[in-house]
């Protein structure tokens, strides 16, 4: 569990969204957001220096930036401008998937926004060749989790390979054991719009879904610590989201014993964030990043109010 009260490492006026830390540890990439301008960003949590790698000028938005496993790489999502309908609006648009080094440099798109990435990155293959994202098959109603190869950029989504599929769920937030034996991601109702949310795995070679947690409740934004004896998420089993764990022992790719409790936030005042499209957690060796929010308010008298 975590044992200190941990430190902002965002400045208050900026709504931080997507962070991710390092493979190090050592630096955290998030999306900021003031007004309707959005910024990639890169801290270093050693001396708080920021890196701005882009901003939102022509584009709608960035989400889920993700560090290749060497730190040298940077993939992201970019939400293009151009023609909204209701289902659009809320499966993050018409984007494309864009691959950075890790200084900003050598931008490459990936995906092309001829296709319709519903959400992600998610995350790298242990090798740096794939990138896991969600998208639509023409033929299906829901959405499902694919590995696009690195080598076909800039038409990666021509040769895709897809990992896990249902007619009946949506599947988000893949993400590859530290092996990279197993991906782990989550599953529920089309578009999320569902009471409950599980977490489930499947082997890299394909077979049955194995249920990681199941029990009713909202269960998210799955996250391996390094080793892979763990997997973390976001859980609202209490009232409140809090990151909870689970062992897991990858040879028999299973999970040991009961979900346990990893932070107490249970305050309007001090919470994990609840707008959980756009949040998520990040865990390496000795750190722990989660979207917190502060909510405060006052009473205030207004002079003149009949005039």
């Amino acid at each position: 569990k975590v044992l200190g009260e941990g430190r902002a490492e965002t400045s208050p006026g900026v709504q931080a969204e997507n962070a991710e830390l390092s493979p190090d540890g050592k630096k955290l990439v998030f999306v900021g957001q003031q007004g309707t301008r959005f910024e990639l960003r890169v801290r270093s949590l050693e001396d708080g220096q920021e890196t701005l790698l882009g901003t939102s000028q022509g584009y709608r938005g960035f989400f889920n930036p993700r560090w290749s496993r060497d730190g040298a790489r940077l993939t992201y999502r970019r939400r293009q401008p151009g023609f909204e309908t209701a289902e659009t609006e809320v499966t993050g648009g018409i984007a494309s998937i864009v691959l950075v080094n890790a200084d900003g440099s050598n931008e490459q798109i990936l995906a092309a926004p001829s296709q319709l990435i519903h959400y992600g990155p998610w995350d790298w293959s242990p090798d740096g060749q794939g990138i896991v994202a969600s998208a639509r098959p023409a033929d299906s109603p829901t959405n499902a989790l694919w590995l696009y190869p690195v080598s076909a950029a800039p038409h990666a989504d021509a040769q895709r390979h897809l990992l896990a599929s249902s007619r009946d769920h949506d599947v988000w937030g893949g993400r590859f054991s530290p092996d990279g034996r197993w991906v782990t991601f989550e599953a529920g109702g089309i578009y999320l719009i569902s009471a409950a949310l599980g977490i489930y795995l499947i082997s890299v070679n394909g077979g049955e879904w194995r249920p990681i947690v199941q029990d009713g409740y909202w269960n998210e934004k799955p996250c391996w610590a390094p080793d892979g004896r763990t997997l973390y998420f976001q859980s609202n089993r209490t009232g409140f989201f809090n990151v909870w764990g689970i062992r897991f022992d990858s040879d028999q790719g299973r999970p040991v014993g009961e979900p346990f409790r990893i932070t107490a936030f249970e305050s309007p005042g001090r919470m994990i964030s609840t707008a959980i499209l756009h949040q998520g957690i990040s865990v390496v060796r000795n750190k722990l990043a989660v979207p917190v929010t502060e909510v405060s308010g006052n009473i205030w008298m207004l002079d003149n109010v009949d005039k």
